[in-house]
């Protein structure tokens, strides 16, 4: 789903004249994308805070939410280490880890989706606050020993809550040890605790960057503009879905072409990654980010993807030769292709028609199964 104002369809009639060419978005983006005109009147006046919470009703709440959330993390990790608790640590724990991921989840989305820079700009900042404050948590060595102590096998070394653990518990506990683990805080070692915590960081904000980076709108060159678009636009990704081919190429190449800064904030995200894992007692990020993988290791994961790739191979091409080529070449065949700088060989899919191509083949097999044709006998 993609949130977008580009002048390019001037009515719907345009619209509807094209359906016939147009690959469109299916009916659950379209119910995402459309919101209905029947709103009832007592809905305009009620204001309450973004997902309803109460507290988020402008920019600067969302610090206000970060404070609480790191007070409610420090009363739960009081309790996760006393000696006196009543509850099972994995309960505490769990409760821990609802308490950042609410505030995370939301907001992330907020950062990604929110029109409003202001709130984008504050969710980013709380986003950033709480990936810092769980590095901090994990290589907390007082929650990570109390942690270990109720995933002993040894009853004298546990509280009486930890005795209760059933198998669903003990499984949790796991995996909670094994992500502690991954921070490094097994090894007992406040610099290499503190280089983890510095170098997440670093590799949050880059990361934040870089994906902002990633989808910033792009201006649409006048060189590229056909007679119907007479004005420049903004894209916020490419018009992959358009039957012209020739805006689906130059679209293509404005989009993608290269962002300043990009690259180096890219090495700069990898090298805070290498240095993470390094901290945490890691060759690389690539070992430690496959550890409790499904693959288990990078060779596996190298191995799988070329095996993959060398059974679809022939397949793909066969699907591609006999179902997408002849798409490709009734879309160019139909346009003139004056806006294209070279000569285009219609008898390859280029990574700029790939998305129209599949999409205008999946709505011809999909209006079969909706609408099939019917046989009848007289």
């Amino acid at each position: 789903m993609a949130w977008f104002h580009l002048p390019l369809y001037r009515s719907f009639n345009y619209v509807s004249r094209r359906l016939s060419t147009r690959a469109k978005l299916s009916p659950l983006a379209d119910a995402f994308n459309y919101h209905s005109l029947e709103t009832k009147d007592e809905h305009l006046n009620k204001t309450t805070g973004l997902f309803g919470h109460p507290v988020l009703t402008s920019p600067h709440s969302f610090q206000s939410l970060v404070e609480s959330t790191i007070g409610e993390c420090h009363v739960l990790c009081d309790e996760a280490t006393s000696q006196t608790r009543v509850r099972k640590i994995v309960q505490i724990l769990d409760d821990l880890s609802d308490t950042l991921c609410r505030v995370a989840d939301l907001s992330d989305c907020i950062r990604m989706l929110h029109p409003d820079e202001a709130y984008r700009y504050s969710a980013l900042k709380a986003c950033q606050s709480i990936g810092q404050l769980v590095e901090e948590l994990n290589t907390n060595s007082k929650l990570y020993n109390a942690s270990v102590r109720a995933n002993s096998s040894s009853q004298v070394d546990k509280l009486i809550p930890d005795t209760h653990m059933d198998n669903v518990d003990k499984r949790v506990l796991d995996l909670f040890v094994a992500d502690f683990e991954l921070s490094g805080v097994q090894l007992q070692d406040p610099c290499r605790h503190e280089q983890f915590v510095r170098a997440a960081s670093f590799a949050l904000n880059y990361g934040a960057k870089f994906i902002e980076g990633c989808h910033s709108t792009v201006a649409f060159p006048s060189k590229y503009t056909t007679k119907s678009y007479s004005n420049s636009i903004e894209l916020v990704h490419p018009l992959s879905d358009h039957p012209d081919p020739s805006i689906r190429l130059s679209t293509y190449h404005a989009y993608y072409a290269p962002v300043e800064g990009q690259e180096k904030c890219l090495e700069q995200l990898l090298s805070a990654r290498h240095e993470m894992a390094q901290a945490a007692g890691f060759e690389n990020y690539a070992k430690r980010a496959t550890l409790y993988s499904l693959a288990e290791t990078p060779e596996n994961v190298d191995e799988f993807l070329q095996h993959v790739c060398k059974k679809l191979r022939p397949i793909s091409t066969k699907v591609a030769r006999k179902h997408l080529l002849p798409i490709i070449k009734n879309s160019y065949g139909k346009t003139k292709m004056h806006n294209l700088q070279t000569n285009c060989n219609t008898n390859l899919i280029w990574p700029s028609d790939l998305p129209y191509v599949v999409g205008v083949k999946r709505q011809a097999l999909c209006s079969h199964v909706i609408f099939p044709r019917k046989t009848y006998r007289y």
